[in-house]
């Protein structure tokens, strides 16, 4: 088995941002030039060609060994070179204990085999908790636990809400970093890799919410989740009543069910990805983006030389918004991030792109019927979702865009109890943002103690 690493993908932006010819040549086959040209079009279309000409500059620099100096040459006023700090080092139980608080690693296996990690964060000693209170925070796509701890103590949602009294759960994936073992697959192997966020929809949410349930002895949880994991929180309440009568409120940031809007360069090159998933899946690729030692070096080396870099980056992904993005953890940022995800994943997510539906991941004809039973890969339905949701999002969000919001608001709207949308945010504000703790977290602090009114 073979992975795509965060240096070959590094390798694959540089190739992206080269310019050249025509577009949509050679039997509608795209050669690098022509995504490149399709890539440039887009920053056009957004207004962001100078941040692409920055972008492609800081790819080939990096290429040539010369990345150091480039921030300064940019705005020498603003940009030092930052140095990363001992968070880069750290793993998630590092992350909670080093801030003084106490940390309990539990596990649980999933009916299909893959081993779950969880982070359960205790209160500093001597703060009392309401355990009654329970509260689920599933982090998003090719995402972590981290990220729920990675800034400080008083503006990191995991923290504050332990701060508050409430019993709080870290929950991993299948396939990222923390729970990346299964009993009857070796990770070496492809049919570990046979999973995208169906799965974890489907398998992994019930077997977190029924561990969790169990251990703490209560019937009732609130569930914040961030990008999948709102993903799979609609998908996974609205298919499955048992599970939803577990979740007393459920915490949407960013929230995705629908991507037709979605914008930038992830918008365009969802149209190849069943051309790029056939291709590197040829070349026996099954894992993508994990968080190995040698990525771990390339995340903090690149953004400990040039924050600029890591941050075009994130601009380009995730939407614009400088005076979000808190600057001097880009290198702890990029330790952590991306923690891998299954190539199938990323497809599926690609296809939720393309086709702009909340759909099951499409095997292909031959393949649904297999699977399904049926040519075309099943619609999720969630409009009878019975589980009350606050939305949280962005009104820089080039993943969760708010008309897609809004398509989804008019899908489930006796379950929407509350909605705000923050006009400055972008996807990942409501996790790394530096206001993030003032403008959400401490409103869903509140709901949870109070109730929605």
């Amino acid at each position: 088995m073979n992975h795509i690493s965060l240096t070959t993908a590094f390798g694959l932006l540089l190739l992206l941002a080269q310019t050249a010819g025509g577009f949509m040549k050679h039997n509608d086959i795209p050669s690098t030039s022509d995504i490149a040209h399709g890539l440039r079009s887009y920053a056009e279309v957004y207004g962001t060609e100078y941040e692409f000409e920055l972008l492609q500059e800081a790819f080939q620099r990096i290429a040539n060994g010369t990345l150091e100096g480039f921030d300064a040459s940019v705005d020498p006023k603003r940009f030092g070179i930052n140095h990363c700090e001992d968070d880069c080092y750290r793993n998630v139980t590092q992350l909670i204990t080093s801030k003084g608080y106490g940390c309990e690693e539990h596990y649980t296996v999933t009916s299909d085999g893959y081993v779950l990690a969880l982070q359960r964060v205790l209160p500093k000693s001597g703060v009392p908790n309401n355990t009654s209170k329970v509260v689920l925070l599933q982090h998003g796509f090719l995402d972590s636990a981290t990220t729920w701890v990675i800034n400080q103590a008083s503006n990191s949602l995991g923290f504050m809400l332990v701060d508050a009294g409430f019993d709080v759960w870290l929950l991993n994936s299948r396939g990222n970093k923390y729970s990346h073992t299964n009993i009857h697959h070796n990770d070496n192997g492809r049919k570990f890799w046979q999973f995208s966020w169906d799965e974890m929809a489907k398998i992994d949410l019930p077997t977190f919410v029924d561990y969790v349930t169990l251990v703490t002895n209560v019937s009732k949880v609130h569930y914040v989740g961030h990008s999948q994991g709102t993903l799979i929180g609609f998908t996974g309440f609205s298919q499955n009543q048992a599970l939803a009568d577990k979740i007393e409120h459920f915490y949407a940031l960013a929230p995705i069910a629908i991507m037709g809007d979605a914008k930038g360069p992830i918008k365009f090159l969802a149209r190849f990805h069943k051309l790029v998933y056939k291709f590197l899946s040829t070349l026996g690729i099954d894992e993508v983006l994990p968080n190995g030692k040698i990525e771990q070096e390339v995340g903090k080396t690149v953004c400990d030389i040039s924050p600029l870099t890591c941050e075009l980056v994130t601009f380009f992904i995730c939407g614009p918004n400088p005076v979000g993005f808190n600057k001097t953890r880009t290198p702890v940022y990029y330790t952590h991030f991306p923690a891998g995800t299954s190539l199938r994943n990323m497809d599926h997510w690609a296809q939720l792109i393309f086709e702009n539906k909340t759909q099951m991941y499409d095997f292909g004809r031959r393949g649904n019927k297999d699977h399904y039973g049926q040519k075309d890969a099943p619609v999720y339905n969630i409009t009878g979702l019975t589980v009350p949701v606050s939305l949280f999002y962005g009104g820089h969000d080039w993943l969760a865009d708010p008309a897609d919001v809004e398509t989804l608001k008019q899908t489930i709207p006796n379950a929407i109890k509350y909605s705000n949308m923050l006009s400055r945010f972008e996807h990942l504000d409501f996790v790394w943002g530096i206001t993030a703790d003032k403008l959400v977290y401490k409103t869903i602090i509140k709901q949870i103690k109070n109730g929605v009114k």
